[in-house]
């Protein structure tokens, strides 16, 4: 499978775009979950069972989305780097020095 610099970088968007979305629905969730229990809309264990899974997802999930963006980030910088050896090679190959 041959992967080129655009479908990379199309990638490394996609995910952080993906990340971002997701964070933004765990945002809101917690939101609407703050409102029911601020307006006492829905009470019960049920309810209690379901903020407290909720308040355990939030809790971890800013560290997995800093690692999905920190290996994305990790990725992108070693696509840089594969440019810049290409760079490289092809300068050389067309007799202009380099390598």
């Amino acid at each position: 499978m041959q992967i080129d610099y655009q479908i990379a970088q199309n990638l490394y968007t996609g995910l952080n775009t993906s990340v971002d979305q997701l964070v933004d629905y765990v945002k809101e969730t917690k939101k609407i979950i703050n409102k029911l229990d601020n307006n006492e809309s829905w009470d019960g264990n049920g309810f209690n069972a379901y903020k407290s899974k909720l308040s355990k997802l939030v809790d971890n999930f800013g560290s997995c989305c800093n690692y999905l963006y920190t290996l994305n980030n990790n990725i992108m910088s070693a696509i840089d780097r594969y440019k810049q050896v290409d760079a490289q090679v092809a300068q050389a190959l067309s007799g202009g020095g380099g390598i």
